[in-house]
């Protein structure tokens, strides 16, 4: 089981994006390769194409992208709890009463 490392920005960092905006659409620049000469690692350079900023493997270390919006669903997630706990104060439930107390709150005028 493959456990999914997260980066400073909320992000995974199995997904190479840019270290100041956070997208994903970038450029590799073949002219920026760096190789570690101790380790003989390779650190890829690239450019993104949504801000410019030109980064490699190695500056994403210092991640400072603002977090990822929030998708769809979790936006709808969000709404409908925002509405139920509405819906709940307007009638004046509360979430310790039990089932009956609340469905005779509910249907009562």
């Amino acid at each position: 089981m493959q456990t999914m490392i997260q980066c400073n920005c909320g992000r995974s960092t199995q997904v190479v994006h840019c270290p100041a905006c956070g997208s994903v659409n970038r450029y590799p620049l073949a002219v920026k390769n760096e190789v570690d000469e101790q380790t003989g690692k390779l650190y890829r350079g690239y450019r993104c194409r949504r801000c410019g900023v030109e980064y490699n493997d190695l500056d994403r270390l210092a991640c400072s992208a603002p977090p990822p919006p929030l998708s769809k669903t979790e936006r709808q997630a969000i709404a409908r709890a925002q509405g139920i706990e509405q819906f709940r104060a307007s009638k004046g439930i509360d979430g310790t009463e039990d089932r009956k107390t609340m469905l005779q709150k509910l249907f009562s005028k």
